[in-house]
């Protein structure tokens, strides 16, 4: 197929695509649910709330800095951080404004 329809598809169906990966490549359990459902809001007794937070705050962060399909977010007002309790946290901006120096560091250790 094209670039664009894989691209397409990838963005549509990327769940999943993970999940029938995870599974091929007999990943843990946890890491498969994680996978197979991690945009959705997870209920107050999801056992993964945490985790599933923490995937969206990073697919968010990702998307910010480009590395995933470019998007912008009030971070600090976002439902995920709010759940994390990070947006109180007086080292979460430093954090995040070291986020770039810090890829390109680990990248030029590649």
């Amino acid at each position: 197929i094209d670039l664009d329809t894989f691209e397409y598809l990838c963005h549509e169906s990327h769940q999943e695509f993970g999940e029938l990966v995870a599974e091929a490549w007999n990943l843990p359990t946890k890491t498969k649910a994680l996978i197979a459902d991690h945009h959705g809001e997870p209920t107050a007794d999801d056992p993964l709330r945490t985790e599933r937070l923490r995937l969206q705050l990073a697919n968010m962060v990702c998307e910010m800095l480009g590395y995933a399909s470019p998007a912008a977010y009030d971070l600090l007002n976002a439902r995920v951080v709010k759940a994390l309790g990070l947006a109180e946290r007086r080292d979460f901006l430093p954090f995040l404004a070291s986020l770039p120096n810090r890829i390109e560091e680990a990248v030029a250790e590649v």
